[in-house]
């Protein structure tokens, strides 16, 4: 197991207690949705078309330092897509 899920917890967007978080230790990603207003993000690492994890330095070696983390966030149905942590 490397998966934690939590039921009731408080949204950050409007601040009612009926998110859904999901949160995988071993590779930190997160996903979070709250069944009152649909706000949600997800924080995942970054794999090519194979599963594969993405490099910051293109290497097939993936490190803690060299991994690109993906943040999405629906808000108000509006979906935004960020890479995390590419330049570092």
């Amino acid at each position: 197991m490397g998966s934690v899920i939590t039921h009731d917890e408080k949204c950050p967007e409007c601040g009612k207690e009926k998110g859904i978080s999901d949160f995988y230790y071993k590779t930190m990603e997160e996903y979070f949705c709250c069944n009152e207003c649909g706000f949600s993000y997800s924080y995942v690492l970054k794999r090519d078309d194979d599963g594969k994890l993405v490099t910051k330095d293109g290497s097939d070696t993936p490190t803690y330092q060299n991994v690109i983390m993906v943040e999405t966030i629906i808000k108000k149905g509006e979906k935004t897509v960020k890479e995390l942590n590419k330049e570092d």
